[in-house]
């Protein structure tokens, strides 16, 4: 049996489109985490459809970079998965291909991290995976979605072993990271705007130089 045809023979899912199939294959040959995600049909779809191929992924040492892949996508709403969905994925993971699909953290233990929450009730969850080394990212996640009660949580991390991942996509000092504990930050409505606007700020200078650099590709 050739090693395409037992990819195929392993791969699980609801192909979007004829050629879907043909293109996981391709990606897993290729060990292309971004081009396997396409295969799901839409960002939405892709932390699951990692999570159902599980098996032929970490064959071919790519579950965890998929895996990741489909975390920090764009488009995809992770709001959909509870803590509980993402603390079994990372389970799942090995840690150390984990951390190498992420980026180089090149920093000093112990460390703090810092996540911004908001809401009543089980939409205001402060412990989870997602942390900031920056607290102007923490705070712009915050007061994002506009709902009550914003916050921001602080936690120490010992050493690199309470790191999942680092992401570095997007600029915003990601941490993937389940801290045991943490405190509130203690500040003023007004400074937690005044934070925020730092890290929008870097948003919109970021923005604009991708617009630049599109202008000037048509020119």
């Amino acid at each position: 049996m050739s090693k395409s045809v037992a990819i195929r023979n392993s791969l699980v899912g609801n192909w979007p489109y004829p050629t879907a199939l043909d293109q996981a294959v391709q990606a897993i040959e290729d060990h292309d985490y971004s081009k396997f995600n396409f295969t799901a049909g839409g960002s939405h779809n892709a932390l699951e459809h990692v999570r159902r191929n599980r098996d032929v992924l970490a064959q071919h040492q790519m579950f965890e970079g998929c895996f990741l892949d489909a975390l920090v996508g764009h488009n995809v709403n992770v709001m959909a998965y509870t803590p509980g969905y993402i603390s079994e994925m990372l389970r799942l993971c090995n840690r150390t291909l984990l951390r190498a699909a992420g980026a180089p953290l090149e920093i000093g233990f112990p460390v703090t991290v810092y996540r911004g929450f908001s809401g009543i009730g089980r939409r205001r969850v402060a412990r989870s995976y997602s942390w900031s080394l920056s607290i102007e990212v923490a705070c712009w996640f915050a007061l994002s979605r506009g709902a009550a009660n914003p916050a921001v949580a602080r936690a120490k991390l010992t050493n690199l072993d309470a790191v999942f991942a680092y992401i570095a996509e997007r600029d915003e000092d990601e941490v993937l990271a389940m801290p045991a504990n943490y405190r509130l930050v203690k500040m003023a409505a007004e400074e937690m705007r005044r934070l925020a606007d730092v890290h929008q700020a870097r948003i919109d200078a970021a923005n604009e130089a991708e617009m630049q650099a599109l202008g000037r590709s048509y020119t």
